[in-house]
């Protein structure tokens, strides 16, 4: 009997309360309209539901297609509705495409002596419950000052490489993304392409590819839902070599390193 009193007494405080306040949210679509109701579930990046009180319908919205949402409370009579409490909360799920494209400027700057090398990349990314991130990249690197300031090359040389690498990245919190920061490791390997040609006092030499591999940490910066800045520091292992000829006979007499094998690098990139 006790118990019984007890489950009355809620229901009737909690009828009671519920018929003079409630909890909604005004829903604002990136077209400008407005949806009014109760959310009763959430799907991030996906979808959300809602089921609007004066007539009991319940509405799916794609979150693709949201700009923000108010939360409100609302008094039942219709001659005192008002905003009592205005929360405005922006509804952003940063990163929730699967696919991302990314334009990159990169940098080495002790990869020939003090001469740096530097170009650019462009990635296509695939996004994994934005915590794996794998694709593809193709890049153009080439020397950022004139080869006469190495002692022992010739001004005539050139250096032209080309990186195709399979590219992976790690988020490091594995938590819902909802923030407009998140740490990223990278790791990509593939192979560089080297059409350098490089000319010495008697001999020149021709140049050779060769596997590379990257270890980046990246620090990645949204402006909006799926576009940003992402900011990636690391080394570069690419022990690049040159196949040495004579000059007059043309006779193979051997290879040496064109650059340093590792080598700090900067990226900066935009993805969209």
């Amino acid at each position: 009997m006790k118990s019984l009193l007890i489950i009355t007494g809620f229901l009737f405080v909690t009828n009671l309360f519920g018929q003079n306040i409630n909890d909604q949210e005004i829903i604002t679509l990136k077209s400008g309209y407005q949806l009014i109701g109760k959310v009763i579930e959430m799907q991030p990046g996906v979808s959300i539901t809602i089921r609007q009180q004066a007539t009991n319908d319940t509405i799916c919205v794609a979150t693709a297609d949201i700009e923000k949402i108010n939360r409100i409370v609302l008094t039942n009579n219709p001659d005192t509705l008002r905003e009592l409490k205005p929360d405005p909360t922006p509804f952003k799920m940063f990163n929730t495409k699967k696919y991302m494209l990314q334009l990159s400027y990169i940098n080495m700057p002790f990869a020939l002596q003090q001469i740096p090398i530097s170009g650019g990349s462009i990635a296509y990314l695939k996004s994994f419950n934005n915590k794996y991130f794998i694709g593809g990249s193709l890049g153009l690197l080439i020397q950022s000052k004139p080869f006469q300031e190495v002692e022992y090359i010739d001004e005539f040389s050139s250096l032209f490489l080309i990186p195709v690498l399979i590219e992976n990245k790690y988020r490091l919190s594995f938590r819902d993304q909802r923030r407009r920061a998140s740490l990223l490791l990278g790791f990509n390997c593939g192979y560089t392409f080297n059409s350098s040609y490089t000319y010495y006092e008697s001999s020149r030499g021709i140049g050779m590819g060769a596997v590379t591999m990257q270890y980046l940490l990246g620090i990645k910066l949204n402006f909006d839902d799926n576009s940003g800045f992402l900011i990636e520091p690391g080394i570069t292992y690419m022990p690049l070599r040159n196949s040495i000829y004579s000059g007059d006979t043309n006779t193979y007499k051997g290879h040496m390193e064109l650059l340093v094998p590792s080598m700090l690098t900067m990226r900066i990139s935009y993805f969209f």
